[in-house]
């Protein structure tokens, strides 16, 4: 499992949560005595029962800011779905980011077995912790991130035989229609405890080649969203501190702001079309997406479809029915790294078009509650990995 060695920027998550570090929030006001919070295996991995380190942990329980967001996704045109949790624990000056990840395809599953990773922020301390879960093992670097080592000389590229995409060497598309629309539904709900209120989603942006071919990319969200109850206002409070604390620690400037997309979603678009777009239609398309920032209130439950149509530089070519999925398998190779292993059938659904993309992203829980001060260091039973 991979480590971050780097601290990570606190992003405000009101209108969305970053993927990585999309987490989540159950948190109770108090500090009683009560035992660890269960973040994943990370009290008790190896060969210590996670029973028996609870039992004998007696650190003290301080009131904290937690989220915990569970994420899915059918996979790109199908490809890898997936599905996992990401929880967030904040205070003023540390914060623990855990995610675990796992598979969920005929493939996917074999591929993304269960894993799980942690991250500790401790600005206290100037030190970043990365935990690698199932293996009992941590890194420790400084927050400026460690020592990198010496670059290698780049080898020449190997010749893959794969697929060609369908896209067509040198070909460059404008930005020709840009149409987007929210428009609240009118439907309410109670999602894990939150009254929410749905938001319907419609941005549509045609593109156009030198030879006016043109296809359409359609970025369809349904989002329900809650008021700031006074649980969340209480958690934000603790995580405002930490971004002020962190910014500082970082000598930045200020709190990054908030991602438009989650990270996976525009990284999969911007890679889609990176090379058929100029920079400047590329920037945006990327800006474009800040319009999701309209919707009001916090984002409890929000449902992402891509859908691309058209033969645009010899793009997915239309077909009746929803976008050819065939017609995707040049760029979707291209996307997984050169990696197949899996059916274009997987993760589909059954009837009405086939999204290219689907991402779901909910909020299971977000308050304060008391947490253990061991969860945010390393477990004594774990091994650190990287040189002191």
């Amino acid at each position: 499992m991979r480590t971050h060695d780097r601290v990570q920027h606190p992003r405000r998550t009101h209108h969305s949560l970053p993927l990585a570090h999309i987490a989540a929030a159950v948190l109770l006001a108090g500090c009683g005595a009560m035992p660890s919070m269960p973040f994943g295996s990370g009290s008790g991995s190896g060969s210590t029962s996670s029973t028996a380190a609870a039992a004998a942990d007696t650190s003290p329980a301080v009131p904290t800011a937690v989220r915990t967001v569970s994420l899915s996704s059918d996979g790109l045109a199908g490809l890898f779905p997936f599905e996992g949790t990401t929880t967030t624990a904040t205070r003023a000056d540390r914060r623990r980011d855990e995610t675990s990840m796992k598979g969920t395809g005929t493939v996917s599953r074999f591929v993304l077995r269960d894993s799980g990773s942690a991250v500790i922020t401790r600005l206290d301390r100037q030190l970043v912790y990365g935990l690698d879960l199932p293996r009992a093992q941590y890194t420790e670097c400084p927050l400026a991130g460690c020592p990198q080592p010496p670059a290698q000389p780049q080898q020449p590229p190997r010749q893959r035989d794969e697929p060609q995409s369908t896209r067509e060497p040198g070909c460059t598309m404008r930005i020709a229609g840009n149409d987007f629309t929210v428009k609240p539904t009118s439907k309410r709900q109670v999602i894990n405890g939150f009254d929410t209120e749905q938001y319907a989603v419609d941005w549509s942006v045609t593109f156009e080649d030198t030879t006016k071919r043109r296809s359409t990319l359609q970025l369809a969200v349904e989002a329900w969203t809650s008021p700031v109850t006074p649980a969340m206002r209480e958690a934000m409070a603790l995580e405002t501190s930490y971004q002020r604390a962190a910014a500082s620690a970082m000598r930045t400037a200020a709190a990054e702001r908030a991602a438009a997309l989650p990270p996976q979603l525009a990284e999969s678009m911007t890679r889609y079309f990176g090379q058929a777009l100029t920079a400047a239609d590329r920037t945006a398309l990327m800006n474009a997406a800040r319009q999701l920032e309209r919707i009001r209130g916090e984002q409890i439950l929000t449902r992402y479809k891509l859908f691309y149509r058209g033969d645009a530089c010899g793009g997915a070519a239309a077909e009746e029915g929803g976008t050819s999925r065939a017609g995707l398998a040049g760029a979707l190779q291209g996307l997984l790294g050169g990696r197949g292993g899996g059916s274009g059938s997987e993760g589909s659904g059954a009837g009405g078009e086939t999204p290219l993309l689907s991402f779901t992203q909910e909020v299971k829980a977000w308050r304060v509650e008391p947490v253990r001060d061991s969860q945010f260091a390393p477990p004594a039973h774990f091994k650190r990995s990287n040189a002191p």
